[in-house]
């Protein structure tokens, strides 16, 4: 029996990405497997638009709903915000304090690549950011502030960690509310530039294009402690209008724990994008399943971001329960003999 179905996850106005059918066709099992099969995703339709294209680009990958620059180094969730920039306005030039002007920041540091293209415009690494900050933060490992030597206005720390058993020196520490950003960007370096990294240099955080232990010990922490984000989710569909590739771990966060933690992600195929469209409102504790057509025994699954199986039970009704669920972001998994449908939603 066959079922469509149009997926409305009832959260709090939370848009999921229009990922285009087929695009992760057969991404599934686990470590350097998947791994390739990512990067082979992700090389495809990669247009490199040149360094100085990223100033223009920021306009729509990085403006806040105010009309500012989204600068991850500066912004606050709640308060005053210690100071906002104007697109092209304060752009940098010249900077001595924070506040003055924004620049181009390579989350991996350019000078680990050679400066080289595609990797020093790739707009999924690179983020506009106080010029200030990024001088501060330089060529630093990101890690775990133990001892600090500089807070920033926003509360981002510079200073010695205990992250890395071969690093003494300082390391930077972002807030919690960007650690997760962070981690998915150098987890799409390492699958994007994975067996295209000759000429790469070692560091703390990885050789070539490939994380140390401790690099991915790290990051997979921040990338669990802070969820995708609806920051993320817009910023990776307008790069994807700009230079043709997404961010596989925005897209489907599971693949970072089944190419670098201990879980097998199922192979995906185009019966795992719902075409139809949806919309996003808010319950904390149902879900709501409203469908033009639903033949047959629907079983529903439901998987926190580690992959773990939360929720398994036949459908009944249109309507699950997820008051049991502490807050977070989860998938929902709709099966019967022959469809799947997979999306996630936020409790």
């Amino acid at each position: 029996m066959k079922f469509s179905v149009i997926l409305f996850l009832i959260i709090s106005n939370f848009a999921i990405a229009q990922i285009p059918a087929g695009y992760y066709n057969g991404c599934g099992g686990s470590g350097n497997a998947l791994k390739l099969k990512v990067h082979n995703v992700l090389k495809q339709n990669h247009a490199s638009l040149g360094y100085a294209s990223l100033w223009n680009s920021f306009y729509t990958t990085d403006v806040k709903p105010n009309g500012k620059l989204w600068d991850m180094y500066s912004f606050v969730f709640s308060g005053t915000q210690p100071y906002e920039f104007t697109l092209g306005t304060n752009q940098c030039g010249q900077y001595s304090a924070e506040g003055d002007c924004y620049n181009r920041e390579h989350t991996w540091p350019q000078t680990y690549f050679g400066s080289a293209d595609p990797m020093v415009c790739d707009l999924h690494q690179v983020f506009p950011t106080d010029g200030h900050v990024n001088g501060v933060h330089g060529n630093d490992p990101y890690g775990i502030v133990t001892n600090v030597n500089k807070t920033t206005l926003q509360g981002a720390k510079s200073g010695n960690s205990n992250s890395y058993s071969s690093w003494s020196n300082n390391v930077f520490e972002p807030i919690d509310s960007f650690k997760g950003d962070i981690a998915r960007a150098y987890f799409y370096m390492n699958a994007r530039y994975t067996t295209e990294d000759a000429g790469w240099g070692n560091w703390t955080m990885a050789n070539g294009a490939e994380l140390t232990s401790e690099a991915i010990t790290l990051l997979l922490n921040w990338h669990h402690l802070d969820p995708v984000s609806q920051k993320e989710i817009d910023r990776n569909e307008e790069i994807f209008k700009i230079q043709g590739n997404r961010n596989a771990f925005i897209d489907h966060p599971e693949f970072a724990d089944c190419i670098w933690g201990t879980t097998t992600c199922v192979a995906l195929t185009n019966k795992d994008v719902v075409k139809n469209s949806y919309s996003i409102t808010s319950t904390m504790n149902e879900l709501i399943v409203n469908s033009t057509s639903i033949d047959g025994d629907i079983q529903f699954e439901i998987y926190n971001l580690n992959g773990q199986l939360l929720i398994k039970n036949n459908l009944v009704g249109n309507k699950i329960s997820i008051a049991n669920l502490v807050e977070g972001m989860y998938y929902i998994k709709l099966n019967n003999s022959n469809n799947t449908y997979t999306n996630r939603f936020i409790k």
